[in-house]
């Protein structure tokens, strides 16, 4: 992802920087305008629990840098499914969906490149949500059984 949106000519992008750990990128349920491309450091995806505010939620993945996020934002529309929070100071190649949408008016190889990563990154994020929901049904069979 990184060397594509490098080689686009006009730098569709916006380098974002988060100065050190703990600091949010987004939360889950703020509107998506655009994704992410980690170009230094690292970071969490966490969803929240059902009334457990701020201070629960389910750790989903660690990223870092190559890897992009909030993708999904590119093709739904819909609000944030995961908060964002950095692991270490952070650098980012921000993408809007505005930006991404000029692009496919004119489509050529980066453009196609970008539509290739970002459906492998859904699909990875579909595997790590799928890990998280088996590991914490086991969890949950386990302490239903022992009642």
């Amino acid at each position: 992802m990184l060397n594509l949106l490098m080689s686009v000519e006009d730098k569709k992008y916006k380098e974002v920087v988060f100065d050190k750990p703990d600091m949010v990128v987004f939360r889950e349920g703020d509107q998506g305008d655009g994704a992410y491309c980690i170009l230094e450091g690292k970071v969490k995806v966490v969803a929240s629990l059902e009334g457990g505010g701020e201070s629960k939620g389910i750790l989903l993945g660690q990223q870092e840098k190559g890897e992009i996020f909030g993708e999904m934002a590119l093709i739904d529309g819909m609000p944030r499914s995961a908060t964002i929070v950095t692991l270490s100071p952070c650098k980012f190649a921000f993408i809007s969906k505005a930006d991404v949408k000029a692009l496919f008016q004119a489509p050529n190889d980066e453009t196609y490149q970008l539509m290739g990563l970002s459906c492998l990154s859904i699909f990875r994020s579909i595997l790590s949500v799928d890990k998280v929901y088996s590991d914490l049904k086991k969890n949950i069979t386990v302490a239903t059984s022992i009642q």
